[in-house]
């Protein structure tokens, strides 16, 4: 009587444990589930389309200024620099580049800075345009400009120019 009773707790125990081996390979947290965010993946398709080091340097910045032409740089607060690092990530901004005639003249600038280093990415709104140059002044990078998030952004950041409203009229 003795050996059947063991014999079966044995294999009972068995299938217990088989079944928590199972469930627990199986099991997936709501996060794998889900996948990559979108402000994750337009991060990554940012990282791809200009590498990790400038990437970083815009991502991690903790001081960020916007200046025009006609107006004098402002620093943003924490708030600002997260909706422009949205808007700098944003996916469409890094699909083209296609060839325009006429020369490019920015006139919106917002400067990344990370301890030494400096990004400096420029906005053309008459061509559609944007640049990344670094700090001694050398082109990074030139993709076309999709939307005009960055536009409407920075007449809020900048209410005194008025140049700016009239960008955002013409579009």
């Amino acid at each position: 009587m003795k050996p059947r009773f063991i014999f079966y707790h044995t294999v009972i125990f068995e299938l217990i444990m088989l079944t928590l081996c199972t469930v627990s390979c199986s099991a997936k947290s709501e996060k794998e589930k889900a996948g990559k965010s979108p402000l994750q993946q337009s991060e990554i398709i940012m990282r791809k389309a200009i590498g990790d080091s400038l990437s970083n340097i815009i991502l991690k910045s903790r001081h960020v200024e916007i200046s025009t032409d006609s107006c004098p740089a402002k620093k943003l607060n924490a708030e600002e620099r997260t909706i422009i690092r949205y808007l700098v990530s944003d996916t469409c901004n890094y699909a083209s580049d296609m060839t325009v005639f006429g020369k490019f003249v920015p006139y919106l600038c917002i400067k990344f800075k990370h301890y030494k280093k400096s990004i400096y990415v420029q906005y053309d709104f008459s061509l559609h345009k944007w640049i990344m140059k670094g700090s001694d002044g050398k082109l990074l990078c030139m993709y076309d400009l999709k939307s005009n998030d960055i536009l409407r952004f920075a007449t809020l950041a900048l209410p005194e120019d008025k140049y700016l409203y009239e960008f955002q009229n013409q579009q």
